[in-house]
């Protein structure tokens, strides 16, 4: 395990650590997200949800339509990024409702 592996699996024990906290902190039918990067550009990031994946994507993408507005005043966008988004967003959505769904079939039988 190189420096980068070790690093970074001491930071997600320690945001698994956080994230079992937050969970006690909070109301039984709340949810969070928790990401962690290093400083600068490095490409790398920690995620942490106790919800499901697709929640927890439409989530974001949902958070960045609704906060460009207050907080990205300066950064300007083209036209396919607000398209991409709006469909990024889309899928997340279609694939919560077909986990949804995919809980409702019985197993082995292929009913609903």
């Amino acid at each position: 395990m190189n420096d980068l592996e070790k690093e970074d699996a001491q930071v997600r024990g320690e945001m698994q650590r956080i994230g079992a906290w937050i969970t006690k902190q909070l109301p039984k039918y709340w949810h969070f997200m928790l990401l962690c990067t290093p400083t600068g550009n490095s490409g790398r990031c920690n995620y942490i949800a106790n919800c499901r994946r697709s929640d927890a994507v439409r989530l974001m993408y949902e958070f960045i339509e609704h906060s460009k507005g207050q907080f990205g005043e300066h950064i300007t966008e083209g036209p396919e990024d607000t398209e991409l988004g709006r469909l990024r967003q889309k899928v997340a959505q279609l694939e919560g409702e077909l986990e949804h769904y995919r809980t409702l079939i019985e197993p082995g039988s292929g009913k609903v």
